[in-house]
């Protein structure tokens, strides 16, 4: 079971519109961690447990809903921490693509589009059962590129379309309303750099499991993304979270 706790600090700050060029470093860095694999044993856990392969992992998963993705949560890491001096790099391709609309009082939440995210991410281990991670990440939202193909896909099983059919395909619409006023409402393509989340893990002695005790991570999330693109929160944001 996997509990976390996700705490936002905003701050105001000066915007930014630089992005990284993370569509040619995830090919190289791919290559790179293919060519040159640790020394140390990477697929060995800091506690001296088996080899990858005997021990669960969980798929990486991140949550792209585009209002939720702003706040830091982590993606699924497992309890597998690195060995002392062993190292890894993820290089990962997020897509999601959503059809949402919701009213409530004077609460107003429409979705309609598609997200990319491209992250890079550099895990190492330190010392016995710790681990640091440093996550670089891109965020893109865009008209539905995938919108027929899903629709045939459900027709083709059967399923419900949610409204789908009812829209126009390759359309953005990212707007939320509230009291307030109109707080989000993007219609065109966005692109720019993603918050830079900072980790640590530690496992904790497996004693009384056997190959798969508990891990406790923790991260904080820096204000780099771009407000504008709904790339970033615009704050700080720290999480705490174990597993299993």
């Amino acid at each position: 079971m996997h509990h976390c706790v996700t705490l936002r600090f905003s701050r105001t700050r000066t915007r930014s519109n630089r992005t990284l060029g993370l569509l040619s470093g995830l090919v190289l860095s791919t290559l790179a961690a293919a060519a040159h694999p640790s020394d140390a044993e990477p697929g060995r856990a800091a506690s001296g447990g088996p080899e990858w392969g005997t021990v669960a992992t969980p798929l990486r998963m991140v949550n792209l809903n585009p209002f939720h993705l702003l706040y830091g949560v982590p993606a699924s890491a497992g309890v597998r921490v690195l060995a002392p001096d062993s190292w890894e790099l993820i290089a990962s391709t997020d897509i999601a693509s959503y059809l949402s609309e919701d009213a409530s009082g004077a609460e107003e939440i429409l979705m309609d589009g598609e997200t990319y995210r491209l992250a890079l991410a550099w895990r190492r281990g330190f010392r016995e059962r710790f681990e640091y991670l440093l996550e670089v990440s891109e965020v893109a939202h865009r008209g539905g590129a995938f919108d027929e193909f899903i629709e045939n896909w459900h027709d083709l099983f059967g399923l419900p379309q949610g409204n789908r059919d009812k829209v126009p395909h390759g359309r953005l619409a990212l707007r939320h309303v509230d009291a307030s006023g109109v707080g989000i409402d993007i219609r065109e393509d966005r692109f720019a750099l993603g918050d830079i989340s900072l980790g640590l893990g530690y496992a904790v002695p497996d004693w009384p499991f056997r190959n798969d005790g508990p891990a406790i991570r923790t991260s904080v999330k820096l204000p780099t993304g771009d407000e504008d693109a709904l790339a970033g929160s615009g704050g700080f944001a720290g999480s705490a979270c174990t597993l299993p």
